[in-house]
């Protein structure tokens, strides 16, 4: 399945989220999405850029993702709060802005997290539709080693959100029933 085309299978935060990236590309001057940008738009929600903007001291509650929530539950369980996460991407991000490009393009590497992430729809349960947090895990899965140091610092894992996943997946199972 290509990474762009629209499916009935995703939820609408994941649709915002790929939106986002584009968006976010442009307005960086980023001619590709990679997995930095990725990373730091599924980690902000777009309504709190809008009401703040950059330094996330000033982020108001925002529309949140699974994703974001994972991250927070992690991050704060090693004593830390998810904008010094974000500050830290921003901060690799802002050395690779270029000019303003007419078009984004999704890197190699993105397009392989997306992919990977539709996989880990099925080992996280195919009742549930692709999500942001499927989307994490692929982010991470592909992301580069100085990346997952940096996540790894913050305590956010690849087995650590794997398994938060599994338990925020399992509750929603059980209130449906």
């Amino acid at each position: 399945m290509r990474p762009l085309e629209c499916d009935r299978e995703r939820s609408p935060e994941y649709e915002h989220v790929l939106q986002d990236m584009r968006e976010r590309a442009r307005a960086y001057g980023h001619k590709h999405v990679d997995i930095l940008l990725a990373l730091l738009t599924l980690l902000t929600p777009q309504s709190a850029e809008k009401e703040g903007g950059w330094p996330w001291k000033r982020m108001k509650k925002a529309r949140s993702n699974i994703a974001l929530q994972i991250v927070e539950i992690l991050v704060a369980r090693e004593g830390f709060e998810v904008n010094a996460l974000r500050s830290a991407l921003w901060k690799r991000l802002a050395c690779s802005v270029s000019c303003l490009p007419t078009e984004v393009f999704w890197s190699k590497r993105l397009k392989q997290a997306l992919s990977s992430a539709e996989n880990k729809r099925e080992t996280l349960g195919p009742k549930h539709q692709l999500g942001c947090d499927h989307l994490l895990l692929g982010l991470l899965e592909h992301a580069e080693s100085d990346l997952i140091e940096l996540f790894a610092r913050f305590g956010v894992t690849k087995s650590a959100v794997y398994a938060e996943a599994v338990q925020l997946h399992s509750i929603a199972t059980k209130r449906k029933k």
